[in-house]
């Protein structure tokens, strides 16, 4: 199996100061006094490219993440996201190792969204994307052609070698998408510029339609027990059915997770796009699956009044809590009901009775939530004394759209207490499902958050002291933080406290080597219950039927270095796939800024540097920026210590928290920035 180690980290950078044509000559003359300085020690690595809006780039190495400095002429033989094999070299450039491209080993982009235009008769497309700063030389437009100036277009790019020679692409226009812009193409555009793989193979599409239920007579039939599931309304694929009784002072609680590895065999054409892929992503109005939906929604998807395979964990929960016996088995299940978490949180609030939303529940269905929602009440106060944190004011943005694909409403979700009682028993399960492999001594993907580093922590001690708010010494605990939020839930600017808070926390990740959940305070964690959408939790479905099926080790199919460099990759991926969604709902703010929004907006200063500050608006969770060329009463400095930004004559200062009005000046949906002024 070729076990893919990819990286996706997407560089912010922009450089457009004066200097950089003098910046590119005095490391082009530099680049030719070394170029006789052979490296034939090193050997080629392999790695990624990420683009800069300057020309310049950087190759970041896909074993260990150490980034190399790109002239532009090495740019010219490169896009943003090609993977490549480099070599370095032995001088720097804009302060990093600098190094040289072999060749290109995978081009992910094959197409580019563009800008037409026409220069001195010819017709060109300028990328939307900033990372790739070269127009497209088009070909094979005639006279006749209706593309408008300015006019976004796709462009299919030539599979030529001789193109790169130039400071030129070369390519055809294969869709003219006209001069306005909307959510198709916001979610087409981020699946080109983050390279997300969205059309399935022949071959595993057929393999996908050619599967069936077929099994062992050792599974278990669970089909009597009154399952449910429980999601948004809009869900399409249920990963999770859950049932609960009491028995005695303990709960039995039974979590069914769709058997997915049943279907999606290692090394088979669907493995390879799972692999690929790594997750489902979601943008509003669309999902690009991890599987195709004939699985995904079909027959892995553990839906209402139909048989579906799975692989259960049933656990004994105390009156304390506590998980006293996990059981893992495979099984058949039938879901008795569809139901929606707002349903379900208004059942609850009744005191669960009379209909959950339009269903009537026989009285085992009942019967199941009023003691999964007993049970969760005990959990939550558990999950207090053990210190998992607990960011109250920090929500999802959500996006309503029409039929047609107009926003009509952005808002911020919230949770009931539905949620939280899905949420408890998936960390259960989770939970679970690590301390059972681990028992069995075989490498597998833990989900582990590291405790922040010494240097946020510094950040958000000098920011909250402010505040009076205490942070503790390094290295803190999880209870330690806990305290923190603790402190600021009272402020009025909780929320941007809160962002503070989390920004300091390590991101959490996939690894073989345990390392615990700070986020969480579990010593040991690890995703199990969404193997259809996410594809760590599919690897450790298949080290749990391999110890079911009294495998040795010898028989696993993953060594240490295998759930390394895949858990490497699924954790890359995923942040790739999170930064091309934020991207189409920065665009999607700009839309309905343009067509909904008022002029005026009362806001608060979420983020200061030297350009300006973020202020988020308070009636929708949309953030602008007012720069600091803006500010014309004074003249503004930034402190660095302080995070604040100082008039030089009147002393005013504007830090973080700050309540400020502004209006709309400028909304630029191509960058998907908004520029406010200052009232």
């Amino acid at each position: 199996m070729s076990k893919p180690t990819k990286s996706t980290t997407q560089s912010k950078a922009r450089n457009t100061n004066r200097s950089s044509n003098r910046t590119k000559s005095r490391d082009t003359r530099r680049s030719s006094r070394n170029s006789a300085r052979s490296h034939h020690s090193q050997k080629p690595r392999q790695g990624k490219i990420i683009g800069l809006a300057s020309g310049y780039g950087f190759i970041e190495d896909l074993n260990d993440g150490i980034e190399f400095a790109l002239l532009p002429e090495d740019m010219n033989a490169v896009l943003d996201k090609d993977e490549v094999s480099f070599t370095p070299r032995d001088y720097r450039v804009r302060g990093k190792q600098s190094a040289s491209i072999n060749q290109v080993t995978h081009r992910p982009r094959t197409s580019i969204f563009a800008r037409y235009f026409k220069r001195d008769g010819r017709d060109y497309a300028a990328p939307c994307s900033h990372k790739i700063p070269r127009s497209i030389q088009l070909k094979g437009l005639n006279k006749q052609s209706d593309i408008k100036n300015n006019s976004i277009v796709e462009v299919k790019l030539f599979d030529d070698k001789d193109m790169m020679l130039d400071d030129s692409l070369r390519g055809k226009v294969i869709r003219n998408l006209g001069e306005g812009a909307d959510i198709r193409y916001e979610i087409d555009l981020a699946i080109s510029e983050f390279a997300l793989p969205n059309k399935f193979s022949e071959a595993a599409l057929a393999e996908a339609e050619s599967a069936n239920m077929a099994t062992s007579n050792k599974r278990r039939s669970l089909v009597d027990l009154p399952f449910v599931t429980i999601d948004g309304a809009d869900a399409q694929d249920f990963d999770d059915a859950i049932y609960c009784k009491k028995e005695g002072n303990d709960w039995q609680l039974w979590v069914a997770i769709a058997d997915v590895s049943h279907y999606v065999v290692i090394d088979g054409e669907l493995d390879k796009e799972a692999s690929a892929r790594t997750s489902s992503v979601y943008f509003p109005s669309q999902v690009v699956p991890m599987l195709p939906e004939h699985l995904s929604n079909g027959l892995c998807s553990l839906n209402p009044n139909e048989d579906r395979l799975a692989l259960v964990c049933q656990m004994t929960v105390n009156n304390q809590g506590e998980t006293t016996k996990k059981e893992f088995y495979e099984a058949l299940i039938k879901s008795r009901h569809r139901l929606i978490y707002e349903d379900v949180g208004e059942f609850v609030e009744r005191g669960c009775k009379g209909n959950i939303g339009k269903i009537t529940p026989d009285e085992q269905a009942a019967s199941s939530v009023r003691e999964l929602h007993a049970m969760t009440k005990v959990l939550l106060t558990m999950r207090k004394k053990r210190g998992a944190l607990d960011f109250a004011h920090l929500e999802d943005t959500q996006i309503e759209l029409d039929d047609s694909g107009a926003i009509t409403r952005i808002h911020q979700s919230s949770r009931n207490i539905a949620h939280m009682m899905i949420e408890e028993a998936m960390l259960l399960a989770n939970t679970s499902a690590a301390l059972f492999i681990k028992s069995k001594d075989l490498p597998f993907c833990y989900r582990i958050n590291p405790s922040p580093d010494k240097e946020k922590m510094d950040e958000l001690r000098y920011f909250l002291k402010k505040y009076k708010i205490k942070v503790p010494p390094y290295p803190p605990s999880s209870k330690d933080y806990c305290k923190v939020l603790e402190q600021v839930r009272d402020f009025p600017e909780a929320e941007v406290l809160e962002m503070a808070v989390l920004r300091s926390m390590t991101q959490a990740s996939y690894t073989p080597r345990n390392e615990g959940h700070f986020g969480l305070n579990y010593d040991c964690y690890t995703h199990f219950t969404s193997p259809i959408r996410r594809y760590a939790d599919l690897l450790n479905h298949r080290a749990i039927k391999c110890i079911l099926h009294g495998d040795n080790k010898t028989n696993y199919p993953y060594t240490a270095q295998d759930i390394q460099e895949l858990g490497n990759w699924c954790s890359q991926t995923e942040r790739n796939i999170n930064k091309s969604v934020w991207q189409v709902m920065d665009a999607l703010k700009c839309h309905y800024l343009e067509k909904h929004g008022k002029s005026k907006y009362d806001g608060i200063i979420v983020h200061i540097s030297e350009r300006g500050f973020f202020v988020r608006i308070d009636e929708l969770p949309i953030e602008g920026m007012v720069r600091t060329k803006s500010l014309k009463d004074d003249y503004y400095r930034y402190n660095t210590n302080e995070r604040t930004l100082q008039g030089m004559k009147k002393a005013r200062t504007f830090s973080i928290g700050d309540k400020v009005r502004v209006k709309v000046d400028r909304v630029n949906s191509d960058e998907r920035k908004i520029d406010f002024l200052l009232l």
